[in-house]
């Protein structure tokens, strides 16, 4: 619009400067024609003015000059007389205009002036006498001779003024009397003092008088010359020639025409802007035009997208007039109510469902301004529909109006989404969302009915394994079962819920005679018999864990939070049981969660530190190995014990950096050993579960760890019994893989996890270590120096060797060595101690010499 509009400014401009330049030739050319009609005017009116003025100068010169003539007559008869001359003068002056006196020079000495008074000073004049010598004058002997009129001046009157003097000879008889003299003031009896044009212009005049072939102005003194031909006309006064001249005074056709082209310029700067006015005028209009062309054309399209949209969506509009109860729908409302033709508001509340009749009545009731909802079923023949509509009240219409729309889909698609969150998809019982999102409004009223609710988890054990052996499918189909024996086993008493992968709640409404361990007893039953799994069978265990509510917990989340901590007790008790939630597991869980942030911490801020515990040869005392054994000393809980701190960094996944720092640390340590006791010493280290099966670990030790020991050093990573057991296959394919003449095996803690021959074969394994539990008693106990045996003849052949561990005593000592153990590992040769120590102790450690470890 804006670049529009700077196109329009620019058009308009251009426009202004054309029609300026038109209108200025059109208004110049005007000018100029309409002065030249006006100087034409005026130049004819100049001549007639001219002409008519020459011709009346002419007639009052003729008539000036007559009155000497007259006085002829008194001079012919002799009867000269001063009353006489005086009437004579008198009369002659009343009727012959410009003529001022009348005198009488007989022998050319003026002896009658009239009137009276006023010439009395040229009374006695010689007209004859110049410079004192009387003289007659060649003009006057002419006059005297030819009888003409002899005109004068103008010259100065010794009674002051200008004036032209005609004098006419006069005689008696043949012979010269005198001169009879008349008086004309000049230039007043010309009567040309106020010539003006018919508009009211002055006009400049004067009279030049032939004198020598030249002529001489008379008047103004103004050049002849100045005067145009047709500006001057030619005249005869007595015996001269005078011209007369009449022009303009001053000329005024230049200001005139400069008037004109100012006048002229301005109409074509007005004339100019209008039509840039004009032009914006109209092309604004044209914009405007195509604007709301443009405009209505978007509306339509949004009519029309509103309409598609509102179809599409199932919306369409309505009016109702409370006093006639007639309501009007628009073509797509019908089509949304699905109606053929329009119902009157009695037949629509028929059709809607009974439990809706109230709400939509009070609905259709509204007189007020804000908007309102409401939501109904409607019920057709082909079947029910579900409708929203929003009104407000019309005051100028007297009406109410609103929309309705089909919700039908929206309400199914609601539904779904409900049930996708809050129903397992798997088994279809409710979830743990649907449990965390009871409102507190149900839960007071569950409360108001029940005393105690029983809520159980049930966990299933090893499911992972079922998953990873047979497949998902399997141990999908092995929860569908477990869902299925579940609600058969709990029936009406209680609800069944899904909470995650293993995991099922169950809750029973307890009654007065209900006890909590006869439900718990109901739900282990259902892994008595075995799981037909498509083309298998399985036989579970599940490890529960049960709560009261509201005792244990007054929230859902609280009352999960205890059921799940005593099923996770239970697992940790060896699974497959039940066990109650006391609060003490809730404390044990805080401090187990501060124990593992503090832990965090502890590998920042160097906490940690490394000892190690001679193994010697059992018949020489010699040093054969040492075990890297971490503590951790925290700043306010003292030494914490590795049995607390190992575990949680297993299942926080700590564990992979803190076994990388016990790696890196025990190669540095070994350097510095090397630097003392030379090479020979071979160095063990306790390898976790979680880095044996990390599907790196295997790469990091060949690529990167062994490269930092000192070369060929002795490398050997204990595993516990019961790491092997749970992770077997991943476990067999990381030793196999590592299995080198660098780096070996050990199974640590020997007899506690209950491995078969069969699954030692599988293992690359070059020593058992025989857990302290088998040790602590075999001096006086026939039945572990039995086992001791078994297990050492067992580990011999299957080329193995034998650690004991936990040797305290010399009959210990001396008990394993006629047992043909190998390797001896206790407090009877050293505690664990600092690399430093190691080093100074050197190669021996006798039985007698009992170390102390520093810590």
């Amino acid at each position: 619009m804006r670049k529009l509009k700077q196109q329009f400014n620019i058009r308009a401009q251009w426009v202004r400067w054309l029609v300026l330049l038109l209108s200025l030739l059109v208004t110049t050319t005007f000018a100029w024609k309409l002065q030249q009609s006006q100087d034409k005017a005026l130049q004819a009116e100049l001549t007639f003015l001219l002409r008519s003025q020459g011709a009346l100068l002419q007639q009052k010169i003729n008539h000036a000059l007559a009155t000497p003539s007259i006085l002829r007559a008194i001079v012919a008869t002799d009867t000269v007389s001063e009353p006489l001359f005086n009437a004579l003068a008198r009369e002659l002056l009343e009727n012959f205009d410009g003529s001022e006196s009348v005198q009488l020079a007989p022998k050319g000495i003026i002896q009658y002036a009239f009137p009276p008074g006023v010439d009395d000073s040229v009374i006695g004049h010689d007209l004859f006498n110049t410079h004192g010598k009387r003289d007659y004058q060649p003009g006057m002997m002419q006059s005297i001779k030819t009888g003409q009129v002899v005109l004068d001046g103008p010259r100065e009157l010794y009674q002051g003024g200008r004036a032209i003097i005609a004098r006419q000879p006069l005689y008696q008889g043949d012979e010269f009397w005198g001169f009879s003299i008349v008086i004309l003031r000049f230039p007043e009896f010309l009567g040309l003092d106020a010539l003006t044009t018919k508009e009211g212009r002055e006009l400049s005049f004067d009279i030049w008088r032939k004198q020598d072939q030249n002529y001489r102005s008379l008047l103004n003194y103004q050049n002849i010359e100045d005067f145009g031909a047709a500006e001057r006309l030619p005249l005869t006064v007595a015996d001269q020639q005078w011209e007369l001249g009449i022009r303009q005074q001053p000329p005024l056709w230049a200001p005139a025409l400069a008037l004109k082209l100012f006048l002229a310029l301005l109409v074509s700067l007005v004339f100019a802007e209008l039509c840039r006015a004009l032009y914006l005028l109209r092309a604004h209009k044209h914009s405007l035009l195509e604007l709301v062309n443009e405009q209505t054309v978007q509306i339509r399209q949004r009519e029309q997208s509103l309409e598609r949209a509102q179809q599409a969506a199932s919306i369409g509009s309505w009016q109702y007039f409370p006093d006639t109860d007639h309501k009007e729908f628009s073509p797509q409302g019908l089509r949304t109510l699905q109606l053929h033709q329009p119902l009157t508001h009695a037949q629509l509340m028929q059709q809607i469902a009974p439990a809706h009749r109230a709400d939509y009545q009070k609905f259709m009731e509204y007189h007020g301004l804000d908007t309102i909802c409401v939501e109904y079923e409607l019920q057709l023949h082909q079947g029910s529909i579900w409708l929203r509509e929003y009104a407000q009240w019309s005051e100028s219409d007297a009406c109410l109006v609103g929309t309705v729309q089909d919700i039908t889909a929206e309400l199914e698609l609601q539904r779904k989404i409900w049930r996708q969150a809050n129903v397992d998809q798997l088994t279809g019982l409710k979830n743990k969302n649907y449990l965390l999102n009871l409102s507190e409004e149900k839960l007071n009223l569950m409360k108001a009915d029940v005393s105690n609710v029983l809520v159980a988890v049930f966990d299933i054990d090893h499911l992972k394994r079922i998953n990873d052996s047979l497949g998902i499918r399997y141990g999908d189909q092995l929860l569908l079962q477990v869902a299925h024996r579940l609600k058969e086993k709990v029936g009406l008493l209680g609800t069944v819920f899904r909470l995650a992968g293993d995991e099922f709640l169950v809750g029973f409404e307890l009654s007065e005679q209900s006890q909590p361990e006869a439900l718990i007893k109901l739900l282990q039953q259902i892994t008595v018999q075995p799981f037909v799994l498509f083309d298998s069978s399985r036989f579970i265990t599940a490890s529960i864990g049960w709560a009261l509510w509201p005792r244990d917990g007054q929230s859902i989340a609280e009352i999960l939070v205890a059921c799940t901590l005593a099923a996770h007790k239970a697992k940790q008790q060896g699974r497959n049981m039940s066990l109650e939630y006391a609060p003490e597991m809730t404390e044990a869980a805080r401090l187990r969660d501060n124990l593992e942030a503090e832990l965090r911490a502890a590998l920042l801020q160097d906490q940690m530190h490394m000892l190690y515990q001679p193994i010697v040869n059992a018949a020489t005392g010699k040093l054969e190995s040492l075990e890297a054994l971490i503590r951790w000393h925290h700043p306010k809980l003292g030494l914490v014990s590795p049995d607390k701190f190992i575990p949680i960094a297993e299942e926080s996944g700590l564990i992979l950096g803190l076994g990388q720092w016990i790696f890196e640390t025990v190669a540095r340590d070994c350097h510095l050993l090397r630097q003392t006791l030379g090479p020979g010493v071979r160095c063990s280290i306790n390898v976790s579960r979680v880095q044996l099966v990390d599907s790196n670990f295997s790469h990091y030790v060949s690529r990167n760890l062994l490269s930092r020991f000192p070369k060929d050093q002795q490398l050997t990573f204990e595993i516990t019994e019961s790491a092997l057991i749970r992770d077997s296959e991943r476990a067999a394919d990381s030793i196999n893989a590592l299995c080198s003449q660098q780096l070996a095996f050990a199974i640590d803690d020997f007899g506690v996890g209950y491995s078969s021959l069969s699954s030692l074969r599988e293992f690359k394994v070059s020593n058992l270590k025989i857990d302290k539990s088998f040790i602590s008693h075999c001096t006086h106990n026939a039945s572990d120096r039995t086992l001791l045996n078994a297990m050492i003849e067992m580990a011999h052949s299957l080329g193995m060797t034998t650690t004991a561990e936990g040797i305290e005593t010399e009959e210990q000592r001396a008990l394993l060595q006629e047992l043909g153990c190998d390797l001896l590992q206790g407090y009877l040769f050293s505690r664990p101690v600092t690399i430093e120590e190691i080093a100074a102790q050197g190669w021996f450690y006798p039985v007698k010499q009992l170390k102390v470890a520093t810590l």
